[in-house]
């Protein structure tokens, strides 16, 4: 199936190279269009050159074919050894219990802020400083 796709787009490359390319802005056409530039698509390769890259498209696909079945192998391979084992519902943990508050513990207290020098030893040594 492969083979048969790089070789319709090779033969398609090939027309679109004799065929005539005309530039509308930033597409391109193969109908001309009002202000459209005719493109020079000629394939200046030799016929040797051409065949060379058509040789080197099918091997790349091969290669390509090739690195991907390995790689998917690859793949399964670490997806069997990495699999969890199934845990069952009585080897789970039981949830942590969480700390019971008595009566004395009722949260965290309210924040007061104070300026720094101003409690009651301020205070204090503020009625010893006067007497």
């Amino acid at each position: 199936m492969k083979k048969h796709m790089i070789a319709l787009v090779l033969m398609g490359a090939g027309a679109l190279a004799q065929a005539q390319i005309y530039r509308c802005g930033n597409s391109y056409s193969q109908s001309p269009c009002p202000g459209g530039q005719q493109v020079d698509a000629q394939d200046p390769r030799s016929a040797t050159q051409a065949a060379q890259t058509r040789e080197a498209a099918t091997r790349d696909a091969k290669l390509a074919t090739e690195f991907e079945k390995a790689r998917l192998a690859r793949e399964a391979q670490v997806k069997q050894t990495a699999a969890p084992s199934p845990v069952s519902a009585a080897s789970k943990p039981a949830p942590a219990q969480g700390k019971q508050k008595t009566g004395k513990d009722k949260g965290p207290k309210d924040f007061t802020a104070v300026v720094p020098g101003s409690g009651a030893k301020a205070k204090k040594r503020e009625e010893k400083k006067k007497e």
